[in-house]
């Protein structure tokens, strides 16, 4: 059994995020990052979606930036729950609850904090997420896998065919390689974040 899922084992749901120090030892100066996201992968595909809203559309991760009072484990999970489902509000309660999930590894790419899970996580995320029964307009009913997650994902128009764009319309899953930064249908960031992932999953 690996050491993080000797951790997940050790830490119960009252326990909160005493997990942190032992996930984030490559993180500097954590309280201040300007954005942070989550990042689901098995160290050779990873998820990713299509943001319509952009200037110019492209396909990056799932996250986005802190809102004031936040953690960068708050912020990660709160982008990650809008991107995925795009619920009016999201009970607070919810985010803590998905705290208690432990994370593999926590990682920094400048002022931006890469939360890591795996796609067992995100099954767990589901499980919780669907247990408050909110409603989602990008599904007709819960995803409860990665697959339902992907290929349940409605693309929504209205009634003059006018595309609905919410921050992720499309969700898929790359490669988890070294490419080069001139793609210009993948977000040059997140082609960045790639090599950080996968020099800390070989580790």
């Amino acid at each position: 059994m690996s050491l993080t899922r000797k951790i997940k084992r050790l830490f119960k749901l009252d326990k909160g995020e005493s997990y942190e120090r032992l996930v984030n030892v490559e993180v500097s100066h954590p309280e201040k990052y300007k954005a942070a996201g989550s990042v689901f992968t098995d160290g050779k595909i990873i998820l990713a979606g299509y943001q319509p809203r952009k200037k110019k559309p492209f396909i990056s991760g799932i996250g986005g930036k802190k809102e004031e009072g936040e953690t960068y484990m708050y912020t990660a999970l709160r982008e990650t729950v809008e991107e995925l489902f795009e619920y009016e509000s999201i009970p607070r309660i919810l985010i803590e609850e998905l705290k208690t999930i432990v994370p593999e590894k926590v990682l920094q790419n400048g002022s931006y904090i890469i939360v890591v899970y795996n796609f067992e996580d995100l099954g767990m995320m589901l499980k919780i997420i669907g247990k408050h029964k909110l409603r989602s307009p990008l599904y007709d009913t819960f995803p409860k896998n990665l697959i339902e997650l992907i290929f349940n994902r409605r693309v929504i128009y209205d009634v003059n065919n006018v595309f609905y764009k919410p921050e992720i319309s499309h969700l898929s899953l790359l490669p988890l390689i070294e490419h080069s930064r001139s793609n210009p249908f993948v977000d040059g960031d997140f082609i960045e974040d790639m090599p950080i992932l996968m020099k800390s999953h070989w580790r």
